[in-house]
């Protein structure tokens, strides 16, 4: 039997669900794991209807994907409860857990992408809200990974993360600094690391070695979201700790919704685990669908 850890997926029937499905169906290509399509039945498997609605949701995404061609191994799970707590449960069992933006069921009480927002804060593993504004085409412009780093000791992990994704998307990579010390020139204690000396040691330690990945720096602006609202035709991947509720707070909210509405931003919330430590190789670099 299989024990690898497969990405999976929450499908409701949505959309937005099933462009997260493509995008999902990437990543557990890179890393040569299952992919899993899940979908919560808030009233169990012991009711028909309920069940039988299940099924056809996922046979439908099931079918979606492996149209694509992609090589992937794809399998399907029904999980029992409320939507949101199932998917956090179900991503302890995830090397990482892939949401649409929004949902069916979302907004009952009037907020749109409650569902994942609450995965977002409350996953056991790495998590991915995949906004996407069409099921085939590409952005008109170019596609950026753009990740948040401080000073803090998960740094390493989170660039990681993103580097991985820059490989894998075939992008390049913009590091937001969110540290006064970005130039070594700059740096007033000689014992401290500067940004830039502390990404070029990242990158020679780099699962696989240095890759031709573009890195950009700069510093972290005052206003993100009006960063991310003036690149909105751009396909962006903004990485950062799961720690900074903060930023995820502002990504999420009534107004990041508002503002990332018809843009190509999507979100990973990487958690720092071991175990979570992607492997894709170099070879293993595509375009994103």
């Amino acid at each position: 039997m299989n024990t690898t850890k497969p990405v999976m997926v929450g499908i409701d029937g949505s959309k937005a669900a099933l462009r997260a499905a493509f995008w999902a169906a990437d990543e557990a290509v890179a890393r040569d794991v299952p992919l899993c399509l899940v979908h919560a039945a808030r009233r169990g498997g012991g009711d028909a209807d309920e069940l039988a609605r299940a099924e056809h949701v996922l046979h439908t995404a099931w079918k979606a994907v492996a149209d694509t061609g992609k090589s992937v191994d794809l399998q399907t799970e029904v999980l029992e409860g409320d939507p949101a707590q199932a998917l956090i449960d179900a991503s302890e069992r995830s090397v990482l857990m892939c949401l649409g933006h929004k949902g069916i069921h979302d907004g009952k009480s009037g907020t749109r992408g409650a569902t994942a927002a609450a995965v977002l804060r409350g996953a056991r593993s790495p998590v991915a809200m995949v906004r996407r504004c069409d099921d085939h085409t590409d952005p008109a412009y170019h596609r950026w990974i753009v990740v948040i780093l401080d000073e803090s000791d998960n740094s390493q992990s989170i660039f990681e993360a993103a580097y991985s994704e820059a490989l894998l998307r075939n992008s390049p990579l913009l590091v937001l600094a969110d540290s006064p010390t970005i130039d070594c020139a700059a740096c007033e204690d000689p014992a401290r690391e500067c940004i830039r000396a502390r990404l070029q040691r990242y990158i020679r330690n780099a699962s696989g070695g240095p890759a031709d990945v573009r890195v950009c720096v700069l510093a972290m602006p005052n206003d993100l979201l009006n960063m991310m609202r003036q690149s909105a035709s751009i396909d962006q991947l903004l990485v950062l700790a799961d720690d900074r509720t903060d930023l995820i707070d502002q990504l999420t909210g009534t107004h990041g919704r508002k503002v990332l509405r018809k843009s190509w931003c999507s979100l990973l919330v990487v958690r720092d685990t071991k175990e979570d430590q992607r492997c894709i190789s170099h070879s293993s670099a595509t375009s994103s669908r």
